[in-house]
């Protein structure tokens, strides 16, 4: 078997223990706010925090179709919990946004 195959199938197998799914996401239109074909989904965690997953006008990733995550303390404040020098992160794909959510339900 190649290394490409064993790879995928290995992702593949991560993938189906992920907690978090991308497709599982309720994605709200949020155009009145955010401008044209705007999505935003939220997640709450069992440990307490909230993922805001957005793709409007003004996210980073946005012109390339990609997402961006904001995370949200118990409290209600954003944070930076998964240590990415930031409130939020950008650029993301589906399977990224996978993975900081995952990361973030261990946290």
């Amino acid at each position: 078997m190649s290394d490409y195959w064993a790879g995928l199938i290995n992702f593949s197998n991560k993938r189906k223990n992920m907690k978090y799914k991308f497709e599982n996401l309720k994605f709200e239109d949020i155009s009145s706010t955010h401008g044209t074909d705007a999505v935003q989904a939220w997640v709450k965690m069992e440990n307490g925090y909230e993922a805001s997953i957005v793709k409007h006008g003004g996210s980073y990733g946005n012109k390339k179709g990609l997402y961006e995550i904001g995370i949200f303390s118990p409290n209600g404040i954003m944070c930076d919990p998964l240590g990415w020098d930031d409130t939020v992160k950008g650029w993301l794909t589906p399977n990224d946004i996978e993975r900081e959510l995952n990361k973030l339900d261990s946290h």
